[in-house]
């Protein structure tokens, strides 16, 4: 099952979680960052805002997964005039916990809302991030669920005291919210993540499959549909109804993924990563690289290894 397969492989990094304490007529803004955002209300109920108008109600056991390279604030709404209690950009970039409280003296103290926040990283088999096709904030309820509650008092609790071994303990508990989120995704009625949306189709989920095993091949529209038993027509249109991108589209971004991974982790030329993920030239692969991360090959592995 692809899922089963999709939780075995998922690779996780998370930072240390932030508390943050949003008193009533107040708001805090974060920064966007390559990374997701995660927000786990502990109290309260307010609103995550993002864009020009778009806003998202929030309250106690709301987990808000916030896509990469979003700006975005929380507020607790009151009848008062709003106040922006400080622009955070550094949340989870801390070797042990952060508070962030705002109001004056403690006022409003007893209505505001508290959220921990934290980065994070995920992704399938050094590939794709497990929401790098999320174009919105995504809300989950775990309201009641005391098994979501206790792994965030214990993200916090870590943060707050980090001791050898900390952030393997991290990553170990944050791998336990995702299995539960997942869970929760891969049951409801509406499926945001394509890639749990792909569990409900068997040949979406092979040329999913197929393109993460082997992103270096030589695909096609065609190739791909006809190991999918499908017409090239067909098997185009369906998959961007899951995926809300073409198969060569997000191929593509797959072997970027990967090529950005391989300059990481490698000393391996920058042509040869090209090659090995699947580009036939230095230029082509350039030029793809510079459009998707906005920096050169050559500049983003110096940026990283600085």
């Amino acid at each position: 099952m692809l899922l089963e397969r999709l939780l075995d492989s998922l690779a996780v990094h998370v930072e240390p979680f932030a508390l943050c304490r949003i008193p009533a007529g107040s708001s805090m803004r974060l920064d966007a960052r390559d990374d997701v955002t995660l927000h786990f209300v502990l109290e309260g109920d307010g609103e995550v805002v993002w864009g020009p108008t778009r806003a998202r109600a929030v309250r106690q056991g709301h987990l808000v997964v916030m896509p990469a390279h979003l700006t975005h604030a929380i507020r607790r709404a009151s009848g008062v005039a709003e106040r922006q209690l400080r622009s955070v950009s550094a949340v989870g970039e801390v070797d042990a916990m952060q508070v962030f409280t705002g109001g004056d003296n403690g006022q409003d103290e007893g209505h505001a809302l508290v959220v921990a926040c934290g980065r994070l990283q995920a992704s399938y088999a050094h590939g794709p991030g497990l929401f790098d096709l999320l174009a919105d904030p995504l809300v989950t309820d775990f309201a009641g669920q005391d098994e979501m509650a206790h792994i965030f008092a214990r993200l916090l609790a870590e943060s707050r005291a980090p001791a050898p071994g900390s952030r393997m303990l991290l990553a170990s508990l944050m791998n336990e919210c995702l299995v539960l989120l997942l869970r929760r995704l891969s049951t409801g009625d509406t499926c945001v993540l394509p890639w749990l949306a792909a569990l409900d189709e068997p040949r979406m989920a092979r040329a999913l499959e197929i393109m993460l095993e082997r992103p270096e091949n030589g695909h096609s529209l065609e190739s791909l549909a006809a190991q999918v038993s499908m017409s090239r027509s067909a098997f185009a249109c369906e998959f961007k109804t899951f995926f809300g991108r073409t198969p060569m589209e997000l191929l593509r971004d797959i072997r970027l993924r990967r090529a950005a991974d391989l300059l990481q982790s490698t000393t391996l030329p920058v042509d040869a990563i090209g090659r090995r993920v699947g580009f036939a030239s230095r230029s082509h692969f350039s030029h793809a690289f510079r459009d998707h991360f906005g920096t050169t090959p050559t500049d983003f592995r110096s940026s990283r290894t600085a």
